[in-house]
């Protein structure tokens, strides 16, 4: 991505919330009829607009603009989340909106995966809360700008982005030293935040295609507390990776000089998807969840998490 097409995209998301900030002017949230007419005629092809029902993890999904539709199927007829196809740019979109209704403000986030048409996208995207009586939010819009890559061309755009979503399997024999270290702090009794944040994600044991689950201390890659863990998979070599792979993207971040806190990083390897969640807390730990890329489903498994961490 070109530095033009990167400020093209920052401009992208502060034009939408100028907008969503211009019509609501004095008041907490815009309402839906005020976007409607002033604010959305620009963005349609980019944005998706999900309704509130009584229950706020079972939304409507009012609209989704042609761009967002492009990688969920021609035809498709996306009415509820189920209906969202996993791996698409959509999905990224219904995984998050519930931080924007808990939050009641803006989200902007940003990331790369590969999605179902084995393309690498890098998108950036913004989710606004909007409310028909001033203090509930009951509808969220979304909106999105992304670039697509053939699968080839990955390797040069990770290293121009920096952020390098596919790696190899861990291979914890190359750094015996740490692998032992890691080993070892795994055995300690778990502090009580983590075993609050261990006892939430209990639920999540059932995600389809769950090869590995564990919290992991961010600083030093060491596993805190342990969830699953399927088969031969290693989970303390890819727990030290992947808190290696957060250190460092959180050093981009900082080096670009952005007020912003990384949530989540993909791995993306031949047989599994890694899930790298960053939590904001009193420590600082990271939720680590492998799949089998065969049987899992990346979307519902960011779903199932996000509910489960939202219920503690």
């Amino acid at each position: 991505m070109t530095e033009i097409q990167d400020h093209t995209e920052r401009r992208l998301q502060i034009q939408v919330y100028q907008e969503w900030a211009r019509v609501a002017k004095a008041k907490p949230f815009p309402s839906m009829e005020d976007m409607e007419e002033v604010a959305l005629e620009g963005f349609h092809e980019d944005s998706v607009v999900l309704q509130m029902t009584e229950d706020a993890r079972d939304p409507i999904i009012a609209f989704v603009g042609s761009n967002l539709r492009r990688d969920c199927g021609q035809g498709t007829r996306i009415e509820r989340l189920p209906d969202v196809p996993g791996l698409t740019l959509l999905s990224r979109f219904t995984d998050t909106y519930l931080q924007c209704v808990a939050n009641r403000a803006p989200v902007g986030f940003e990331a790369s995966f590969i999605n179902c048409l084995e393309e690498n996208v890098h998108y950036r995207g913004i989710l606004l809360p909007i409310s028909s009586d001033g203090q509930n939010v009951d509808t969220v819009w979304g909106v999105t700008s992304s670039k697509s890559e053939p699968l080839a061309d990955f390797a040069a755009m990770a290293e121009e982005l920096e952020l390098v979503d596919e790696v190899p399997a861990a291979t914890p024999s190359n750094d015996y030293a740490a692998a032992q270290t890691a080993e070892a702090k795994a055995t300690d009794v778990p502090s009580a935040e983590a075993q609050r944040l261990a006892q939430e994600l209990t639920a999540c044991r059932d995600i389809d295609g769950l090869v590995g689950l564990a919290l992991v201390d961010i600083a030093d890659g060491a596993v805190s507390a342990q969830l699953a863990c399927v088969g031969d998979f290693d989970l303390a070599g890819v727990a030290a990776s992947g808190a290696k792979l957060i250190r460092l993207k959180r050093e981009v971040i900082a080096q670009c000089g952005l007020a912003e806190r990384l949530e989540e990083a993909i791995v993306t390897t031949r047989r599994q998807f890694w899930l790298l969640k960053a939590l904001e807390g009193v420590e600082d730990l990271l939720v680590l969840t492998a799949l089998d890329r065969d049987r899992g489903n990346l979307a519902n498994a960011r779903r199932q998490l996000g509910e489960a961490l939202m219920t503690g």
